[in-house]
């Protein structure tokens, strides 16, 4: 387009000079370049006649690190060639652009596959697929979009994270796997929104006629062991560019780490404030395991609450036999504050770190990481480039290491 701009300026110059001067040649420039603009545009233009794209996409369900494929079929309907003729489709999907050039003879049609990887969770449109085409002098650039749209949801990816601990005592029954109890005589302990697959004996009708949607009963003995995730979704402690930032980690961490609890049979829920509120009460279905995937894939690190304030209004969900894990980038000492009371509520707590400076932020984690440890809370660090699955390893803890230190010697 700055092309068309300088021919444009040069045809207000040339027809000014004109009228000024009388001189011909003035005239005859701006006959010329009104003429190379008209050939450029019917060149672009007849470029598309006759061009007709279809695709079939892989849609529905996909995870970051897997690879998307779009087939597209390319078809020239007219008598006219068609000369570099550049094909997209995928265009929404974040981190590449995915097309292709081809010169096409007449009537003659192709097959194209294009294959992208996903690298960023969310929910994405696939399509329309699109054509564009040009002029040999480069000024215009023309394009022609085709019905079919269809919708990607990418979930986070997910890291093995066999090495990470809660606590000391964890550490001490390394890969121990606890069961629920499905004894018949429970006492209730919470009170939770209908899920597919809940018995209809557990619906609680009082909670139902009171909210008007189905209500059930979540059982002391299911809350045993449970493990709140607390994701710090706060805008403005956020570092990193598009696709490598400390948000996308954080999201990546916090479902590696609902994967590992739920493979234990523990109940686990999200807790976060980001463009929306989040939280989803501990639970151990594999209908809650898509919902909580489904979340964390359209969360965004808008939010305008802080951490501490998170947890400040939060703090009645938690309960004696919780476990905590908070993720966050940020280093501000309030939230610190806010933990000293999960810690006296004898809750079993770990803390993510992830280091905003690594990512690009203005402050490093070092402070916090040594506040927390000599509250003697677990403390992961985790900074850019680094493999999940070594820096949530508990052995490479610095809170602990003292006391594990003839441990680990001996294995």
């Amino acid at each position: 387009m700055r092309r068309l701009y300088v021919v444009l300026l040069l045809i207000g110059m040339a027809l000014l000079s004109g009228v000024a001067s009388g001189f011909a040649v003035f005239y005859f420039l701006v006959y010329t370049l009104i003429g190379v603009l008209l050939v450029g545009f019917l060149w672009s233009a007849i470029n598309l006649v006759g061009v007709h794209l279809s695709a079939k996409r892989a849609s529905g369900l996909a995870k970051v690190g897997e690879f998307l494929e779009a087939e597209l079929f390319i078809q020239n309907r007219s008598p006219l060639p068609k000369v570099v003729l550049e094909v997209r489709d995928l265009a929404d999907l974040p981190g590449q652009v995915t097309g292709t050039v081809l010169n096409l003879r007449p009537f003659q049609r192709v097959r194209w596959l294009a294959r992208a990887p996903l690298k960023k969770r969310g929910v994405y449109k696939l399509g329309p697929a699109r054509a564009y085409s040009g002029d040999p002098f480069g000024l215009f650039r023309l394009s022609r979009a085709f019905p079919g749209v269809d919708e990607v949801t990418v979930y986070p990816a997910t890291v093995d994270l066999h090495d990470f601990q809660l606590s000391l005592s964890d550490m001490f029954h390394h890969g121990v796997r606890y069961q629920q109890s499905h004894e018949s005589a429970l006492s209730v302990s919470n009170i939770r929104d209908y899920n597919p697959g809940d018995g209809f004996q557990r619906i609680h009708w009082a909670s139902t006629a009171r909210t008007g949607r189905l209500m059930v009963k979540q059982f002391e003995s299911e809350m045993r062991n449970h493990v709140w995730v607390v994701l710090d979704m706060h805008q403005d402690v956020q570092a990193g560019g598009e696709i490598d930032n400390t948000e996308e980690c954080g999201i990546t961490i916090a479902a590696s780490l609902a994967e590992k609890f739920l493979s234990m049979d523990w109940p686990v829920g999200i807790m976060a404030h980001g463009d929306h509120r989040y939280l989803l009460t501990p639970q151990l279905s594999p209908v809650f395991h898509e919902e909580m995937l489904r979340v964390l894939a359209m969360a965004r690190a808008t939010g305008s609450k802080s951490l501490a304030e998170l947890l400040r209004q939060e703090w009645g969900s938690f309960t004696p036999t919780s476990r905590v894990v908070v993720i966050t980038p940020s280093t501000d000492s309030l939230w610190l504050q806010e933990l000293s009371g999960l810690t006296a509520y004898r809750s079993r707590l770990a803390v993510v770190l992830i280091d905003a400076h690594s990512f690009g932020g203005r402050r490093s984690s070092q402070e916090a990481q040594s506040v927390l440890q000599q509250d003697g809370i677990i403390t992961y660090v985790v900074r850019q480039g680094e493999p999940l699955s070594a820096a949530l390893d508990y052995r490479q803890t610095l809170a602990y290491r003292p006391l594990l230190a003839p441990i680990l010697e001996g294995r």
